[in-house]
């Protein structure tokens, strides 16, 4: 796992990564190969106030056998919680047609 940290103007209170994360899974069973990139993860109230997490942004996974895609948007957490655990998302097909 690659995070590292950089400096905000915009967010004071918190910590952004500018590394991306990305993730090879082989399935025993089936063979199957999937590569995953999940959303960047920001820490907010780190010294003051109640710390909380959040990772707003797209996640993707291929599925590197059949070159099937999900992808799912994550929306930003918004003041008093609003957006909170709402998901977006698509599954396309190797052609890149959407299928769900």
């Amino acid at each position: 796992m690659l995070l590292l940290f950089g400096p905000s103007r915009q967010m004071r209170g918190s910590l952004p990564p500018t590394g991306v994360c990305i993730t090879r899974v082989t399935l025993k069973r089936d063979g199957v190969v999937l590569d995953l990139v999940p959303p960047l993860t920001r820490v907010n109230n780190l010294i003051f106030g109640r710390t909380r997490v959040d990772s707003p942004g797209e996640m993707i996974m291929t599925n590197l056998t059949t070159g099937d895609k999900v992808v799912l948007y994550f929306q930003p957490c918004g003041w008093f919680g609003s957006g909170r655990c709402e998901v977006d998302g698509y599954v396309y097909d190797a052609a890149e047609e959407p299928k769900y």
